[in-house]
């Protein structure tokens, strides 16, 4: 992920959205597509690890595991001859007992990494990856500080595309209709996309707050609409958003029960996750 900051930052994400949508909603993932890339992951995964770790890490002067690495005194030949020897997860454990790891405090920035002599206090850039490209606008949690603004490659978000779609595949669901039940935000955009990197693409969207909400950050709107433009100009459109209240319950089950009836009746069960299975349509909306 990439830090993401100001307008102009903004006016570039539109802008790589609005060219690489397209091509990403093009090109779904088969089954049989997953499974080749699963299988090319395993038997490319000590090299894959190596190569980030040589050009992420150790090509990236202000990479927190860097510092963490040579302090440990794990130069790049020295990593390279620990995988050959032990293994990735030998290797890994190696790692994490000299102390190349960092805690859920460290990783948040809300206090300083200590490793004996070593003393690091935590930056923005320490953790970004140099490679990836920027994308998709999301955030961290905020669960317990300030939110970071982030941006997501849509490689990344394929990636975890073919996990899920060997995941429904797994549970006899490959004619599944799917349905986002979120508010917008980038966890929204990163579901529909992630769901449509696989078979067919998202089907509905429904929201629970009005996207036209003044609450709503400006670059989650403008995201939202740059997304749903780029997949219908295309011809392969992602659906607009349906407004469903938690505080109108027959509007959002008049909705939802329309669109599940719609799906069965074309003999395509509605899907829900993450228990993946085939379900009636539920009492309240089920979040994908």
């Amino acid at each position: 992920m990439l830090g993401h900051n100001g307008i102009g930052s903004d006016l570039r994400v539109a802008a790589g959205l609005a060219r690489s949508v397209p091509r990403f909603l093009r090109h779904p993932l088969t089954v049989s597509d997953a499974r080749r890339e699963l299988a090319s992951r395993l038997a490319r995964r000590e090299h894959d690890f190596l190569a980030l770790a040589r050009d992420a890490i150790y090509g990236h002067a202000s990479s927190i595991y860097r510092q963490l690495l040579r302090h440990a005194g794990c130069e790049p030949g020295d990593l390279e001859r620990l995988v050959r020897l032990e293994g990735l997860e030998g290797a890994l454990r190696e790692l994490l007992a000299s102390g190349v790891h960092l805690t859920v405090d460290e990783t948040k920035g809300r206090r300083p990494v200590v490793r004996g002599s070593l003393v690091v206090e935590p930056a923005s850039d320490m953790l970004l990856n140099p490679l990836a490209a920027g994308h998709v606008p999301v955030a961290s949690s905020g669960s317990r500080g300030a939110q970071s603004p982030l941006l997501m490659e849509l490689a990344f978000v394929r990636d975890q595309g073919v996990n899920v779609c060997l995941a429904v595949d797994a549970a006899g669901g490959s004619g599944w209709a799917k349905a986002v039940w979120e508010v917008p935000g980038g966890a929204a955009l990163y579901r529909q996309l992630k769901l449509s990197s696989f078979g067919s693409r998202v089907a509905r969207w429904f929201t629970q707050v009005d996207p036209r909400d003044p609450d709503v950050h400006p670059r989650y709107r403008w995201c939202h609409r740059v997304v749903r433009w780029a997949s219908v100009a295309a011809g392969l459109p992602l659906p607009a958003p349906v407004y469903a209240p938690l505080d109108d319950s027959r509007r959002w089950r008049a909705g939802w029960r329309r669109w599940c009836g719609a799906a069965v009746r074309r003999g395509s069960a509605p899907f829900r996750a993450p228990r993946c299975g085939r379900v009636r349509p539920p009492a309240a909306p089920a979040s994908i």
